[in-house]
């Protein structure tokens, strides 16, 4: 089951027309003040993708002088402390930023997946519950799945499965989430809404390997050997070569 919890940037799409990451900046400061700290932050961004993380300092520290209060140059100074592993300065850029931007929703949808790597998971829910009842926000889907995601790294699987339901109303494309909860019934021994999960995946999406898999896994423990068989079979017609499909071969379910 995957563990990942998803931070929203809001400052990818930000222009940099008028610097490079290799050559020599050519950023007019002088120029509106705004426009400015957006592309200094776009390159802070682009500096921390490629781990050059003194020259993304450097260019969020310019960004501040000029538009402190921006948003996309909040969320990012406080990621930047997380990847630098400065667990204290990432705490305090995230509380000093929503001091100064306390109804941003994406702020919240990040301190809360913070605060859940630091395994404060009551503090987390609490923050990332704060985002989803934003007005106007629009990553509820995301974010009800960090709640899910949280809750189930808290041992809360109700919750986490209540969560889970909530992010594909509100985004039914997050197909992935049906594998979630298939995984998650079969762990609690109930089968039939294991199954009922994977068809509703396999409903929306195609087949791979690891869906098939699990459909031969949630049979084989719910004694349905034929339908085991099923999944097998398409397993080793679709993707012979795959470590799935080896597995099946290795038990010996044929």
């Amino acid at each position: 089951m995957r563990t990942g919890l998803a931070v929203v940037i809001l400052l990818l799409s930000a222009c940099v027309s008028q610097t490079t990451l290799d050559g020599q900046p050519v950023v007019r400061e002088t120029d509106q003040p705004q426009r400015v700290a957006a592309e200094r932050v776009a390159l802070a961004m682009a500096y921390m993708e490629r781990g050059q993380y003194s020259q993304a300092k450097a260019n969020l520290e310019r960004a501040e002088a000029l538009d402190p209060d921006s948003e996309s140059l909040l969320l990012a100074a406080a990621l930047y402390f997380e990847q630098v592993g400065d667990v204290d300065g990432a705490t305090q850029s995230y509380l000093t930023a929503l001091k100064r931007a306390p109804d941003s929703a994406d702020l919240r949808n990040n301190y809360g997946v913070f605060l859940c790597r630091e395994k404060r998971y009551e503090a987390a829910q609490e923050q990332l519950l704060l985002a989803v009842n934003q007005p106007h926000y629009r990553q509820q889907g995301s974010t009800y799945e960090n709640l899910a995601r949280c809750a189930l790294q808290a041992g809360q699987v109700n919750d986490a499965e209540r969560y889970f339901g909530r992010a594909l109303k509100y985004d039914p494309n997050r197909t992935s989430i049906w594998l979630e909860l298939a995984e998650l019934s079969l762990s609690q021994k109930r089968f039939d809404d294991a199954g009922e999960a994977l068809a509703q995946f396999h409903a929306v999406s195609p087949a791979t390997a690891s869906s098939l898999w699990l459909g031969v896994e949630i049979a084989i423990a719910a004694e349905r050997r034929q339908t085991a068989r099923h999944f097998g079979a398409r397993l080793l017609l679709d993707y012979p070569d795959s470590k799935q499909a080896k597995a099946y071969r290795a038990k010996n379910y044929q």
